[in-house]
């Protein structure tokens, strides 16, 4: 702590044990193709994500999509 500049000291350090193997893989699918793979996965970054990260014992959670909705202005 003494080595950090002093704004991240007041804000206080969060340290998190993860582990680099996964214990569970979950996969989204439409069995009747309703929806694509851009859908489902934009689904469970804002339905499913947060909540499996707040389940005690989860250290976290993340998508292995690199899909994501987008969008551009002018």
């Amino acid at each position: 702590m003494p080595r950090l500049p002093p704004e991240v000291q007041q804000q206080g350090v969060t340290v998190k044990k993860v582990s680099s193997a996964f214990l569970l893989a979950i996969s989204l699918v439409s069995r009747d193709n309703r929806y694509d793979s851009l859908f489902l996965t934009n689904y469970a970054q804002i339905n499913l994500l947060n909540q499996i990260g707040n389940i005690e014992g989860v250290g976290e959670s993340r998508l292995s999509s690199n899909q994501v909705y987008s969008m551009r202005s002018w």
